[in-house]
């Protein structure tokens, strides 16, 4: 798995590659800067560069992003509350 970062599609750079070998359930992939921070970015590709048991079709069934919060303030979220609908489909994951 290739994981890319940039601000525009153009400006991608592989942060972070690695094998999985069989895996089974969620697999956690921290990305991280060289300094260990997490990386900013406005764009994030996650390509598959080679599929499952000799070319069998790979799957992926759900990729969760979780980001932390500048400065730990949490209590700012809670109070948001989508109106659109457009928002509200996307406010949580099914």
């Amino acid at each position: 798995i290739s994981v890319r970062a940039g601000v525009p599609f153009g400006d991608l750079h592989e942060v972070l590659g690695i094998n999985l070998q069989e895996p089974s359930g969620w697999v956690r992939i921290p990305i991280q800067d060289e300094s260990g921070r997490p990386v900013r970015t406005f764009f994030l590709q996650i390509t598959v560069l080679t599929n499952h048991l000799n070319g069998q079709d790979t799957h992926l069934r759900q990729i969760k992003l979780f980001s932390p919060l500048p400065h730990g303030d949490v209590s700012v979220l809670r109070n948001v509350r989508f109106t659109s609908p457009e928002c509200r489909m996307f406010s949580c994951i099914r």
